[in-house]
């Protein structure tokens, strides 16, 4: 055999053994990836993360919304009724890992045709996708009677109304929604 010969009978071993290194590359589930080294003779193991996308973990969420609400007052509000403001706060999360729907209530301080009222909404979510979850947001008046006498007199008068959403806000910030309202 000629050293050419020999030269070429090397390369092609090497490139056979190079081949079959990179044949042992695994690509199938049920195999182990990684790929084997024909100088040391071993298989190296390619570790790779388990990620499920769909398995994200939920971040917690705290802080308060504090609906601020200024009310033109065309429905006096009479002596021995008074005028209850409620807010409502509800986020789902897109992968559905949580649902909350807060509310609360608070009366409003009357002046002339002039209320103002704030509601103050603490919250604790725990939420997966909070990133680019929204929480939708509502509040409503309403003038009931404190006395019986009023509740004999009393006629009904509410008003209701759904905000445009807005993002989860940042944990441990107080969110102000301002409200101007009519009734």
């Amino acid at each position: 055999m000629t050293h050419i010969s020999r030269i070429s009978a090397i390369t092609g071993i090497a490139f056979m053994l190079t081949g079959a290194a990179m044949a042992q590359q695994s690509t199938k589930p049920d195999q182990v990836p990684g790929f084997y080294n024909p100088k040391t003779h071993t298989f190296q193991v390619k570790i790779q993360p388990q990620v499920d996308p769909e398995a994200a973990a939920p971040k917690v969420y705290t802080g308060t919304l504090s609906y601020d609400v200024t009310v033109k007052l065309v429905t006096p509000v009479a002596s021995g009724q008074e005028l209850v403001c409620s807010a409502t706060a509800l986020v789902e999360d897109v992968s559905g890992t949580g649902y909350y729907e807060e509310t609360a209530s608070a009366a409003a301080k009357v002046s002339g045709s002039t209320a103002t009222c704030t509601v103050l909404i603490p919250y604790s979510w725990s939420l997966a996708d909070g990133a680019t979850d929204t929480v939708d947001i509502s509040y409503s008046l309403e003038i009931l009677p404190t006395t019986s006498s009023a509740a004999l007199a009393f006629t009904s008068r509410d008003h209701t109304s759904e905000l445009a959403p807005i993002k989860v806000p940042a944990t441990g910030t107080t969110t102000a929604i301002p409200i101007s309202a009519t009734i």
